[in-house]
């Protein structure tokens, strides 16, 4: 049987929720999106405040599961274009 592949997108701000990749089994879907996840800034600078307000979209995928809209929305992040190939 063909694995089945959901590509979509979440969005949010600040701290990305890293433990749903785990929960999701999801994965960034480009080299872009990887950096996205990422928290560039340690302390309270003006940047970091900046950081946790400014929403961005990551870009992910996941294998053979659609993703959790209900869990993602619990730690304050959407998803949404979800496409199944």
């Amino acid at each position: 049987m063909a694995a089945k592949y959901f590509h979509f997108d979440v969005e949010g701000a600040g701290e990305f929720p890293t433990d749903m990749l785990r929960y999701d089994g999801a994965y960034p879907s480009d080299t872009e999106s990887a950096m996205k996840l990422l928290n560039p800034y340690r302390g309270s600078s003006e940047d970091y405040r900046d950081f946790i307000r400014n929403r961005r979209i990551v870009h992910l995928t996941c294998v053979d599961r659609e993703p959790t809209n209900d869990r993602w929305a619990s730690f304050g992040w959407k998803v949404s274009n979800v496409r199944r190939y």
